[in-house]
């Protein structure tokens, strides 16, 4: 009667370490799936952060001016002298700037966008405009040429890979 209770303690142990191995494995094939699904959205996510913080200046902003986002690309730089903080401004993947400048005063507009912000401002829209990207960064080049981060008018924030930029 020992002999056959060894055996079968022993088959039942080789299931219970079979399986244990089993979930380890799945769980390691989703952590791998989850770190490979998509190799180009950068992992910092300061520049998306930035974006939604912009985005929330932008509605209080309409909150206060009838319901209208800023009309001109100076109106939006100024958001931050009362909606939000000039870092909001500046992307950490910007290639073009190496420091954070504490103020935006001096920053200069060129009539499209400053070479100093490192997001792009698109005017015209208005709340209605769900679907429509707001704010971007100013350029891909600021995540390694693999994709921008995008503000959309309803307020989320997505990463838009290279090739969907350019369709």
């Amino acid at each position: 009667m020992t002999d056959k209770v060894k055996r079968v303690w022993k088959v039942i142990k080789r299931i219970i370490d079979f399986t244990l191995y089993v979930i380890i494995g799945v769980i390691v094939f989703l952590v791998l799936i989850q770190l490979f699904q998509n190799p180009g959205r950068p992992q910092n996510p300061s520049c998306s952060s930035n974006l939604k913080q912009l985005g929330i200046a932008l509605y209080m902003y309409a909150q206060d001016y009838e319901g209208y986002f800023p009309d001109s690309y100076e109106s939006f730089t100024n958001l931050y002298s009362k909606y939000a903080s000039s870092q909001v401004f500046w992307c950490p993947s910007d290639v073009n700037n190496k420091k954070v400048p504490k103020t935006i005063d001096n920053w200069e507009i060129d009539g499209e966008n400053s070479s100093r912000i490192s997001y792009e401002y698109i005017l015209g829209l208005s709340k209605n405009d769900v679907d429509a990207v707001i704010v971007r960064d100013n350029t891909p080049t600021n995540h390694d040429g693999k994709g921008v981060w995008a503000l959309f008018v309803d307020g989320h924030v997505d990463w838009i890979p290279v090739e969907s930029e350019e369709k």
